[in-house]
């Protein structure tokens, strides 16, 4: 995709930023989330990276980012189970 492995934690904060500005529906956003997950993952350290990075933005949209990140974490646990 054209980044390095070091760009992982930024990549998908940039991209979690964008999902949140384009006002999608829930499925669009599962669709579009499911996709990237698919071809970017990042390791539970990296995870934390995220919020702390995540938890430097802008107050709305940091909470909004912070709410789509627990949405999809709750999700993927219901489907391991």
């Amino acid at each position: 995709m054209g980044y390095t492995e070091s760009e992982r934690v930024e990549l998908k904060k940039q991209f979690l930023r964008m999902l949140v500005r384009m006002e999608l529906d829930e499925a669009k956003q599962r669709l579009l989330f499911g996709f990237f997950e698919t071809y970017v993952k990042i390791s539970d350290e990296e995870e934390q990276q995220l919020r702390r990075k995540v938890s430097g933005m802008e107050t709305k949209e940091k909470e909004q980012v912070l709410e789509l990140i627990i949405a999809y974490e709750q999700k993927g646990g219901e489907r391991k189970e």
